[in-house]
């Protein structure tokens, strides 16, 4: 195999190294975008844990508001007893003071009471909404979890199609030549073999040398650009 068919080997070679990188860039971004799913339904778990925790502390100020109201109904009837029974204008005046007082604390009470309830029906329809839109949003999730999966599926059979293609471009190529291909594929990201297009390198878009130029089109060994050090072929056409 002379040295333009090797060329087309390497230049194989590379195509296939291309398609194997993008492809293992796709299966390496399964995980984040499972991740991204899975970070946006917890935010929903969230979301309702803090709406219970909610509703929760309400009921509780509300359940203490209400034991509150019933000790002053139970001091009020105390008092209305301890009023039948006085025996001085004073002690009478004052009882009426004490049930007054109590009964502003009872209307302050009441107050907060239905200020709560307002609180807690508020938080229970956001909750019940939130539950509503996690369990629509959770069957998208798990439908799109099932399609990256699919596709991944698909992918790693790509792959594996890609890779073994790879194998046997490369039993087509010299050992030296391979050799310096993987040299260079290394040193570059895989990028080890580019075109020349108008005395321009296509790997670092520098101009190449009028005589390496012109060598280029005959093709009697590899060659490599002088400023990023890729293997360089002629493109077609040129």
């Amino acid at each position: 195999m002379n040295i333009k068919e090797q060329i087309g080997v390497l230049i194989k070679l590379q195509a296939t190294a291309d398609a194997i990188a993008a492809m293992n860039a796709r299966l390496q971004g399964v995980d984040a975008r499972v991740q991204t799913l899975d970070e946006r339904l917890a935010s929903f778990v969230n979301e309702l844990n803090l709406l219970e925790t909610e509703t929760e502390e309400f009921e509780k100020s509300y359940r203490q508001l209400e034991a509150d109201s019933q000790m002053n109904t139970s001091q009020s009837a105390k008092s209305q007893e301890k009023l039948r029974a006085v025996k001085t204008n004073k002690e009478y005046q004052s009882i009426l003071k004490e049930i007054e007082e109590i009964k502003k604390q009872n209307s302050r009470i009441e107050d907060e009471m239905l200020q709560y309830l307002e609180r807690i029906d508020t938080s229970k329809r956001a909750m019940a909404e939130n539950q509503e839109s996690y369990q629509q949003i959770e069957v998208e999730i798990q439908a799109e979890k099932a399609s990256i999966e699919e596709e991944a599926s698909q992918d790693r059979e790509t792959m594996a199609q890609l890779q073994a293609e790879w194998k046997e471009i490369s039993r087509k190529a010299d050992s030296a030549i391979l050799a310096q291909y993987d040299v260079v594929a290394q040193q570059n990201n895989g990028l080890a073999v580019v075109a020349v297009k108008e005395a321009v390198c296509q790997g670092c878009h520098m101009n190449i040398p009028a005589q390496k130029y012109n060598e280029l089109h005959r093709f009697d060994k590899l060659m490599f650009c002088p400023h990023c050090q890729r293997i360089i072929y002629l493109q077609e056409g040129e």
